[in-house]
């Protein structure tokens, strides 16, 4: 299972979400982002940033 939480990128926010795929990841991950921090296009820096924080358990 994959894991990412939002606090690991550095904002103070406590969105979490898990998939059993990495790349599962980026459609709940998008959508938290429009609406909870504004951003409406997930880069490929940002993509990076996200990959890097993302931990497998």
């Amino acid at each position: 299972m994959y894991y990412f939480k939002c606090r690991d990128l550095g904002w103070d926010c406590s969105f979490e979400h898990h998939a059993s795929v990495k790349e599962d990841l980026l459609p709940r991950i998008r959508t938290h982002f429009h609406y909870a921090h504004r951003i409406d296009e997930i880069d490929p820096d940002m993509e990076k940033k996200i990959f890097s924080v993302v931990t497998e358990q």
